[in-house]
């Protein structure tokens, strides 16, 4: 029976305006409280209007949360935004980039990314690490008990299983894909994301005979165009695409015909994309930094994402040997076992009850 058959506890969950309808119907419109603002995060003030609104609820009147009597708080984003001293709080840990590449980033965010840790670890109750990785690097950069750090991997690759476009063929058509042999790379286009290293190699590969095509999506208008320019100059205008911000139908229609999936990232705090991608029963083949190989396992063919030369090698091995292809493809069958939502889900539920004022 599953853990949840026998919850303890009723959670009550925070939502954001856009998926309020969603979680309401899921779980019930009496276990579901509307905290973050009809706004988008690009709005000046968002957060700072999230925040209040969510220590409203914490501590205002009668009406607010803080008549719901809770017994333990889950904040996946921050537990500083929603701290109250009388309740245990566990919140979610990503990554901390930020530690070992701090030019990625400016500053002021270098700083303010190091004061939100500082505190959160003299708030959170427990953390939930979403990889060993990320608690190890936690552990090493800040001061926090390890007992207190829980390590559950994230496993909702179904996700887009399900998700079927209505005119995927015409959608790959417009966008040059039909009938394409190309490699997919889903990352936002950020320093740490290396999209430079990939061209690069992607063009050694197309400069040694390949057919092959390379479709990026993600949105960030400020480095794309740096990109889509490196593109011009290594004449590849015809063999990369950038489809920019797609929706999830367009995302499994992507992986859905792609030849593999190629993860080039300097760092990553999980990589969700490389079990999205096993279970559309494509290769993948990734980068031997961070978590990544404690996420893939046997089921990727590695390369050192500083070199190139080496990706070039990985891409073409896999196209030269197609038993290599195929063993790839039954290792990420295999490897989907580590990553059950049921598991996941229970996993969260014996910590918050461990966790909780009113242990199970």
């Amino acid at each position: 029976m599953a853990l949840r058959a026998t919850l303890m506890f009723s959670p009550i969950l925070l939502t954001a305006a856009w998926n309020h309808e969603f979680f309401t119907d899921m779980v019930g419109a009496e276990k579901v409280l509307q905290v973050m603002p009809e706004a988008t995060p690009a709005e000046t003030g968002f957060f700072s209007r999230v925040r209040a609104k969510c220590k409203n609820w914490l501590t205002g009147p009668r009406g607010s949360f803080h008549t719901l009597q809770a017994d333990v708080m889950f904040c996946p984003m921050s537990a500083v935004s929603l701290y109250r001293e009388d309740l245990p709080t566990i919140c979610q840990i990503n990554d901390i980039q930020h530690e070992y590449y701090p030019q990625f980033f400016t500053a002021e965010e270098v700083n303010h990314r190091t004061r939100f840790y500082r505190q959160l670890c003299s708030q959170a109750t427990a953390l939930i690490a979403i990889s060993q990785y990320t608690k190890d690097t936690f552990r090493e950069k800040y001061d926090f008990t390890a007992d207190r750090i829980h390590v559950i991997h994230l496993s909702i690759q179904e996700r887009l299983l399900g998700v079927q476009a209505e005119k995927e063929t015409t959608w790959l058509r417009e966008t040059g894909l039909e009938g394409r042999r190309y490699l997919y790379y889903p990352a936002n286009f950020w320093p740490h994301k290396n999209h430079d290293i990939l061209l690069t190699a992607f063009n050694m590969l197309v400069h040694s005979g390949s057919d092959m095509h390379l479709v990026l999506t993600g949105s960030l208008a400020e480095a794309r165009p740096l990109l889509q320019d490196m593109v011009q100059q290594m004449g590849l205008q015809e063999r990369v695409h950038f489809p920019g911000y797609v929706t999830d139908e367009q995302i499994a229609a992507i992986f859905r015909h792609c030849h593999c999936l190629v993860f080039p990232s300097l760092f990553e705090g999980f990589g969700i994309p490389l079990v999205e991608a096993m279970a559309f029963g494509k290769p993948v083949v990734c980068s031997n930094f961070t978590c990544l190989p404690e996420v893939a396992g046997d089921a990727a063919l590695y390369f050192d994402p500083r070199k190139p030369d080496e990706l070039c090698a990985a891409l073409r091995r896999l196209d030269d040997e197609p038993g290599l292809y195929r063993q790839l493809q039954e290792r990420g069958k295999e490897r989907l076992r580590e990553f059950d939502p049921e598991q996941m889900a229970d996993a969260y539920i014996r910590i918050f009850q461990q966790w909780s004022r009113k242990p199970a």
